[in-house]
């Protein structure tokens, strides 16, 4: 899969969103009732129709799945430079992302570990070739 054919398609700012947390849930390889109960309680405050966050949750998910590891920070450091504009957005995101990986009750070694790669590169964004 190539990064740059998805760089240049529609995502918005909740795709993104939704992308980060299937990064947090699907970094277990496993994506629980409560965890996707969470992205949904998430988004509530984006007033998005239930199918509408449904559509782009698939939409999201058949991305994820097609990347490998090196692909997914790509494409978390291309988008959070993209839409992640102040220092309040990033620790929001950062708190929901937490809340994230609690969701199921179950903090795995994959989720905390993917969730550290993603403040890293809030922090200091990597380079685009």
């Amino acid at each position: 899969m190539k990064n740059q054919d998805y760089f240049d398609h529609n995502w918005t700012y909740t795709h993104f969103l939704i992308y980060l947390y299937t990064c947090i849930a699907a970094s277990d390889y496993n994506i629980s009732e409560e965890e996707i109960d969470q992205l949904h309680l998430k988004l509530d405050s984006i007033f998005l129709p239930e199918d509408e966050v449904e559509r782009m949750f698939k939409e999201v998910l058949s991305v994820y799945k097609k990347q490998n590891d090196v692909e997914v920070i790509e494409f978390i450091n291309h988008f959070a430079k993209k839409y992640i504009q102040s220092a309040d957005e990033k620790r929001k995101i950062l708190a929901d992302l937490q809340e994230m990986i609690k969701a199921d009750g179950i903090e795995e070694p994959g989720e905390i570990i993917m969730y550290l790669t993603i403040k890293k590169i809030f922090e200091n964004p990597l380079e685009e070739e």
